[in-house]
């Protein structure tokens, strides 16, 4: 019978190989690259919607709708009379807050040119949470004159009603919701 040397000399140990723990540092390499590229991703997803929110909330009317022209412009809505003084004074002028009800962008932008061009200060613009059948028009405690005056410039064109408030307290003397014509 023959000896092998295995017989004579003890076995050595196998050499450790290390592979396993390079495994492990590359798949710990892949998920923290996937993770950094997941947050760069929501990072950008929040910034694109917050541009496009400010964008939004800028201009509450978008600037390519061209309002259409008004039909029956008369003298009275002038602001200048024939020497180039006002028509207005100060303790005139009536501000006013314009929401929006309408479905069409045309009519509302129609209506603040209208009232731009009588006199009246528009305090700020917004898009109203319903949309309305008729313009409605909100003035304060005992201050129908005010209302009347505004009234008197959107009848021609819109289907209006007057409505006094008892909490309407605010830097504004009229809160005119533009409803369809």
């Amino acid at each position: 019978m023959t000896r092998k040397a295995f017989d004579i000399l003890p076995p050595y140990p196998k050499p450790k190989t290390y592979h396993h723990h390079d495994k492990v540092k590359k798949e710990r390499r892949k998920s923290k690259r996937a993770f950094l590229y997941f947050l760069f991703g929501i990072f950008f997803i929040i910034i694109l919607f917050g541009l496009v929110k400010f964008q939004n909330n800028s201009n509450p009317v978008s600037s390519n709708q061209t309002p259409t022209p008004m039909q029956n412009q008369s003298s009275q809505f002038e602001l200048f009379n024939d020497e180039g003084g006002s028509n207005l004074t100060n303790e005139d002028v009536i501000t006013i807050r314009l929401s929006d009800g309408t479905v069409s962008p045309g009519s509302f932008q129609q209506a603040k040119d209208i009232l731009l061009k009588a006199g009246f200060q528009i305090e700020k613009t917004e898009k109203a949470a319903n949309t309305y059948d008729q313009t409605i028009i909100y003035y304060k405690n005992n201050q129908i004159a005010q209302a009347n005056k505004v009234n008197d410039v959107l009848k021609k064109l819109f289907t209006t009603q007057l409505q006094e408030s008892t909490n309407l307290e605010s830097t504004f003397d009229c809160l005119v919701i533009v409803g369809k014509k």
